[in-house]
């Protein structure tokens, strides 16, 4: 009789923690360790696997309707993280098309205003804006209004505003954030580079000693590394696995 409690006791034990992991995946989106806060219309997450706890990030829509893809301007089609997150769990393509109905809605004045009340709510200081970890600008609009937001953030809450785009016709070259070109030079920080990890000191080696100075690979964790979150003008190359 005790040891048939014990088997239940585990049995039932163990369907407790499937239960709980599966609520965990459920309320991150599909990316453990992600944090989501909403504020008015504004959803953001904080931190995930690589970025680190004090960084806010938010998207102006999803991988599916990503401007650069349909102008042919994407670079890695077929291998989009931010796409395969969007067809791998459920939850994902709601919350960043619920994020591209509020930034194509909602004037700049006001997303700054939902900023001030959210970061008041959060007591982990934030340090940084990660912009479109799916998706890109649609217009040159949409770089003056993140243009203007950044300003807001680090005149009054010290915070940098970056990502990386893959729009190279767009003019970046008086915004108030960082933005690194998905292989091109038009960005204000540098650009990037995708290539297998098996070519990358292949096409290091390629380089003079002075090029190579302006290169560095991407360590594939951000939480210790701050060379696209500061204005360094180095160019990184993204391992492909």
């Amino acid at each position: 009789m005790g040891q048939g409690k014990t088997r239940l006791g585990k049995v039932r034990f163990g369907k407790v923690w499937i239960s709980l992991i599966h609520l965990m995946l459920t309320l991150t989106k599909g990316e453990l360790f992600d944090i989501n806060y909403k504020q008015g219309g504004l959803e953001v997450s904080r931190g995930n696997l690589k970025l680190d706890d004090c960084t806010l990030i938010i998207n102006m829509g999803p991988a599916e309707t990503c401007p650069s893809k349909q102008l042919g301007f994407c670079r890695v089609e077929g291998r989009c993280y931010a796409a395969k997150a969007e067809r791998l769990y459920k939850n994902v393509l709601p919350y960043r098309t619920r994020q591209y109905n509020y930034w194509r809605n909602t004037a700049e004045n006001e997303i700054a205003v939902h900023f001030d009340r959210l970061l008041k709510r959060i007591r982990v200081p934030i340090r940084f804006l990660r912009f479109n970890e799916s998706g890109d600008f649609f217009s040159q609009a949409d770089v003056t209004k993140l243009s203007n937001l950044a300003r807001y953030l680090k005149e009054f809450k010290n915070i940098t505003t970056y990502g990386y785009t893959a729009r190279h016709d767009l003019d970046f070259s008086n915004v108030h954030f960082l933005v690194k070109g998905s292989s091109h030079d038009s960005g204000n920080n540098g650009k990037t580079m995708v290539m297998p990890k098996k070519e990358i000191e292949s096409h290091l080696s390629t380089l003079s000693t002075r090029e190579r100075k302006k290169w560095m690979v991407c360590p594939m964790s951000c939480k210790k590394c701050h060379l696209c979150k500061k204005k360094t003008g180095v160019n990184i190359i993204f391992p492909l696995h």
